[in-house]
């Protein structure tokens, strides 16, 4: 759920990027290798916790998750198609909640998308 999660951030996070004209390649945090967007891998890192690792703890906890939720296959293990629509939806939803940044309410999504 973390990586899944983290996935779609990266996505968001990039998409934010390439709207403020900055190259996604140039890192200060992560160390440049094979063509990674090590910027993008540094940005992730400010909305890591209060976005998909709090909707992922949220869902344990309250146990919205299950361990039949999930398909064990040799190479990984993979949320099954109805707990990964949940999931997003969760997670899209908390990208959505407003949060104080500088001052004023917004939404995460805004926040990352925030060019000033």
């Amino acid at each position: 759920m973390l990586s899944y999660g983290y996935t779609v951030l990266l996505s968001r996070v990039e998409y934010g990027l390439m709207l403020a004209g900055l190259n996604p390649y140039e890192g200060v945090l992560h160390v440049a290798y094979r063509n990674r967007r090590v910027l993008s891998f540094d940005l992730i890192e400010e909305f890591r916790q209060p976005i998909v690792d709090r909707v992922v703890i949220t869902q344990v906890g309250q146990r919205k998750i299950k361990v039949e939720d999930f398909e064990r296959r040799p190479e990984m293990c993979y949320m099954k198609d109805g707990t990964k629509r949940n999931f997003l939806d969760a997670l899209y939803r908390r990208l959505e909640d407003q949060y104080t940044y500088k001052g004023r309410r917004m939404e995460f999504l805004d926040i990352i998308f925030e060019r000033r």
